[in-house]
């Protein structure tokens, strides 16, 4: 099915060859209105093929790459979109990127993120005139935001850029989203030589790795509580020496901050549910249960990534029994017995994890 594409103001409009009626997208909602102007679900398969193969137009190319999470697109992991809404914004980005007259790349395809469009979206004029001094062949998103627009964020924060800071360590710093009191310490460490310690046998400098460096010494010194130290080397050793020593009380503090923060006050005639608190009670879970909740979730529940509480029968509250990992959406990823097993349908146990399921629904904020 051919389709015929034109504008008007906000509303795309789609034309299928033989009907007088088009499908109506509403870039400010995010929304794809029927023939009816009743809203879909679902784009129809000839429309989805219309947009993907639509190579002039940077609004249906985004369109193409981001509605996978709001419609039936294909699965693609850079685009996590959350509703029509956020679809929307990102459309207008776009738009407003499109009226610059940009065409995109085969490169774009692979390249651009929804991080990368808000980057340009609150640097519009950046782009535009990146645009106005750049090659066609070089004009591309990639561009502007691994070469070009690092460069400019950097002489903004004071970053001198030269053959030690170039613009990949731009990016490497601008990614890392320091605060203005950490790229002070960190432009006091480029005059004092710091990086030339990190100098590969080729003569070139591993910037890579010390900027990961300075940002785990950001991190420690934080955690512990630390001023930065004038000698660099010195500072990342003593932090790095005091986060191990205290490093199980670091982690029972993070784990209950985590696990404090939603209220799990639910249980049944059967079950009831026990909130860990420290290593030591992921440790005695993953031994009683056969799993690796200590090896691997508990790192990820004192980094705030997941949540994970056990199961527990009413009758014998202290013996392990089910082993439940809880989104920071509220949503169950996993509900295992002992060696991973799964529960079965029509028990006890899975009626609870279907209640469990409805009350944090309700209740999870």
């Amino acid at each position: 099915m051919t389709f015929t594409v034109t504008r008007d103001k906000n509303i795309i409009n789609f034309l299928a060859e033989g009907k007088e009626q088009p499908y109506a997208f509403d870039i400010n909602t995010g929304i794809l209105y029927s023939l009816k102007s009743k809203p879909l679900k679902n784009f129809p398969s000839g429309l989805k093929s219309c947009i993907m193969t639509n190579m002039n137009d940077f609004v249906l190319f985004t369109m193409a790459q981001m509605l996978d999470r709001c419609y039936s697109f294909h699965d693609n992991y850079s685009w996590k979109l959350a509703d029509f809404q956020e679809c929307a914004d990102l459309l207008i980005i776009a738009d407003k990127i499109n009226s610059l007259g940009y065409t995109y790349t085969l490169e774009d395809r692979w390249r651009m993120d929804k991080n990368t469009l808000h980057a340009i979206g609150e640097n519009l004029k950046d782009f535009s005139k990146f645009l106005k001094e750049t090659d066609d062949d070089t004009a591309t998103i990639s561009n502007f935001m691994y070469n070009y627009y690092p460069v400019i964020w950097a002489e903004r924060h004071g970053i001198e850029v030269n053959e030690i800071v170039t613009p990949s360590v731009c990016r490497y710093v601008m990614e890392a989203n320091f605060s203005d009191e950490q790229i002070e310490y960190m432009i006091k460490c480029f005059r004092r030589g710091v990086p030339y310690f990190y100098m590969l046998d080729d003569g070139r400098i591993d910037m890579w790795t010390f900027i990961h460096t300075l940002r785990d010494y950001y991190s420690n010194c934080e955690t512990l509580d630390l001023k930065y130290d004038k000698d660099f080397f010195r500072g990342v050793a003593l932090a790095k020496r005091m986060y191990q020593t205290h490093k199980k009380e670091i982690d029972n503090r993070k784990i209950a901050n985590q696990m404090n923060k939603h209220n799990y006050d639910f249980e049944d005639d059967n079950f009831t549910i026990v909130v860990p608190q420290t290593t030591d009670d992921f440790f005695k879970e993953a031994n009683a249960q056969n799993n690796c909740v200590y090896n691997m979730y508990m790192p990820r529940v004192a980094d705030g990534k997941t949540n994970v509480v056990f199961i527990r029968k009413k009758s014998n509250p202290s013996k392990s029994y089910i082993t439940c990992e809880i989104n920071n959406k509220g949503q169950i990823r996993q509900y295992y017995l002992a060696n991973n097993n799964s529960v079965k349908r029509d028990t006890a146990e899975h009626d609870f994890k279907v209640a469990l399921q409805k009350w944090l629904d309700e209740n999870w904020a």
